[in-house]
């Protein structure tokens, strides 16, 4: 089985292919910009505003992952929490009474609880004042390039093997590596962004295109932030925490960046 890229999805695809006794070859470019090493690594699934066949899909995700991670070492993934924030009492209501009947198809969301803005400040202290809170004891945080490495590593112990370098299809379904033909009965493409290009000379259309997404990482010296939750307003935007006080602030969604990664002045201004 040949394994195109080692983001997240690759990188778990090949571990769990190893797991099983399929002989796997992982292909990556090591490209700069990939979405795995940037993302914030929130797993709360329940809290999305998502009702169509996406939120079984991601329920499922969000009980898998507890799964999968505690036969991983080195995962990372945590579970800490999550709040919904919001200063307007009918979107907090809103949220509850969604959670609340997510909950009993979902044991994993916890324990769901409302919060004034106090209490709300007291999980997570650097919260703007006034802002209440839905609480779930259920959401976690993992940090994306840690879960990669673990996967990765794991999947090499099993008998994995890796190429460095581009790949291409050519026209009649076979892979060229740069060091030559790449051979396998069959191929997983898990290129992010890069999918479409990679598939085009199939004839394939795949809709995939690129999203920058920019993120602000802050240092709280002498801060405990380990175990705090992460917070969820009513928007796109997200905080949360990682240990040795580093909060994480995102983040902006630019449908219209193409594969350019840099960070802009009015990105940051967005997500601060």
């Amino acid at each position: 089985m040949l394994v195109i890229g080692s983001g997240i999805g690759g990188a778990a695809t090949a571990w769990h292919l190893a797991r099983r006794g399929v002989e796997v070859v992982v292909a990556d470019a090591a490209r700069p910009g990939t979405a795995t090493e940037a993302g914030a690594g929130i797993v709360s699934p329940w809290t999305s505003k998502w009702e169509d066949a996406l939120y079984p899909l991601a329920s499922a995700a969000g009980r898998y992952y507890r799964e999968f991670t505690a036969e991983l070492e080195g995962s990372s993934f945590e579970v800490v929490g999550g709040m919904i924030v919001s200063a307007d009492e009918a979107e907090l209501a809103e949220a509850q009474e969604r959670l609340d009947q997510r909950a009993a198809g979902a044991p994993e969301i916890g324990e769901v609880r409302r919060l004034d803005p106090a209490q709300a400040r007291e999980l997570f202290p650097v919260l703007a004042p006034g802002l209440g809170a839905v609480h779930l004891t259920g959401a976690g945080r993992v940090d994306g390039h840690e879960l990669r490495r673990a996967l990765l590593r794991d999947a090499e112990r099993l008998g994995a093997k890796f190429v460095e370098g581009e790949v291409a299809f050519r026209a009649d379904g076979t892979v060229a590596g740069e060091g030559g033909p790449l051979e396998a009965d069959s191929v997983v493409v898990a290129a992010g962004a890069w999918s479409h290009d990679l598939l085009a000379p199939l004839g394939i259309d795949l809709p995939v295109t690129p999203h920058r997404g920019q993120i602000s990482h802050f240092d709280l010296p002498g801060t405990d932030t380990a175990a705090w939750p992460v917070v969820l307003p009513r928007t796109s935007h997200y905080l949360l925490a990682f240990g040795g006080g580093r909060v994480v602030a995102g983040a902006t969604r630019e449908a219209d960046a193409g594969f350019d990664y840099r960070v802009t002045a009015a990105g940051q201004r967005e997500v601060l």
